[in-house]
């Protein structure tokens, strides 16, 4: 199986980290960041054509770093695809709905 996707290095990583933490600087709640250590995609599981755990834990940390104080982290060792790891994020954001609706 061939995979033509482009994957971004280290820094391009970082970039658009510290980018998507700038837009959500306005954000002052009912949101959460969700965290997939094992990767983000099935091309990205192990063995993948585009696992990258360098990168993947560069972006996270610098994305981490440029969150506002406001949004919560959650990290898990599960694959973004993990039937567990998407139960959470459900309910994560079931919750969050809920919560603004009172």
């Amino acid at each position: 199986e061939v995979v033509l996707a482009p994957r971004l290095n280290v820094k391009e990583l970082r970039m658009v980290a510290r980018e998507i933490g700038a837009r959500l600087q306005t954000t002052t709640g009912n949101a959460v960041l969700m965290i997939p250590r094992l990767g983000t995609g099935s091309y990205a599981l192990r063995g993948g054509p585009l696992n990258d755990p360098k990168g993947d834990r560069a972006y996270f940390e610098a994305l981490k770093q440029a969150l506002p104080a406001a949004i919560p982290v959650v990290e898990r060792d599960l694959h973004a695809e993990d039937p567990a790891f998407v139960e959470e994020a459900v309910d994560t954001l079931i919750g969050l709905i809920e919560k603004q609706a009172r």
